[in-house]
């Protein structure tokens, strides 16, 4: 079972009209639900805690839907994606959400030469009737830039997506995230690639022993990979990507 706690900042109008959705992957879907707690209203606002009918049959990300309109319930921001595209000179952004979202939120792309220091070089508003939003780099910088989106809800809450890259040189290879991370079962790692190719990837225990290998063929940018460890002892592992003579390295925790 999952229960989700909705509160005042959920901007929930209909408790009978939201439920549970999980990401399978590919996509949202919903799972059976029943209000079992109704807690306190402010205004057209309602409280309380939504919880799934029958046992999970797998895991996943879980986030709160409505099938009404967004006037009539709006939820908070919940992002599905965040990608960049390397186009010639430029980096194309894109981000979509899983339901759209008010007005009167704001959406920061930030990028960064070091991974560290980031600075906002786009804003734009959120919208009611629309879920996909993108921007665009005219100036990326030369080699690694980093990129991540800063999401300001209609409460002021501030949360960030992952973070991408765009390899700006003619090789390289590199990691930006692996999510989950701990996990359970299954990933996907995000990978920046300055070009096509295929791509070896070893999963490293911490006796330095190859545990799982396997090959891919990447396209130039960013690409999204599944990762499967079910199977593996729960710990710390290193996982690299080499193609040609560029290597990179990122740990994930196994459950």
């Amino acid at each position: 079972f999952v229960s989700l706690a909705i509160t005042f900042t959920s901007f929930c109008y209909d408790l009978t009209k939201t439920y549970i959705s999980r990401w399978n992957g590919s996509l949202w879907t919903a799972e059976g639900t029943v209000v079992t707690i109704t807690g306190p209203t402010s205004g057209l606002l309602k409280s309380g805690i939504i919880t799934s009918i029958s046992p999970l049959l797998a895991y996943g990300d879980f986030t709160l839907i409505t099938d009404l309109p967004f006037a009539d319930n709006p939820l908070p921001i919940k992002l599905i994606s965040f990608d960049d595209i390397k186009s010639g000179n430029r980096t194309l952004l894109s981000w979509e959400l899983a339901a759209c979202c008010s007005a009167d939120a704001k959406f920061e792309v930030e990028k960064s030469l070091d991974r560290i220091n980031f600075s906002s070089f786009s804003n734009i508003r959120g919208s009611e009737t629309n879920r996909f939003y993108n921007s665009i780099d005219n100036r990326p910088g030369k080699g690694i830039t980093y990129y991540r989106l800063k999401m300001i809800d209609a409460d002021g809450k501030i949360s960030y997506s992952k973070i991408v890259a765009v390899i700006n040189d003619t090789k390289g290879l590199l990691i930006t995230s692996v999510t989950p991370n701990p996990v359970h079962d299954e990933a996907v790692l995000t990978l920046s690639a300055a070009k096509k190719g295929v791509v070896l990837f070893q999963l490293y225990n911490l006796s330095g022993a190859i545990v799982k290998q396997w090959q891919s063929n990447v396209a130039e940018g960013t690409n999204n990979i599944p990762v499967t460890v079910s199977g593996l002892s729960a710990g710390i592992y290193h996982l690299s990507a080499s193609g040609g003579d560029t290597k990179t390295v990122f740990r994930l925790v196994k459950q």
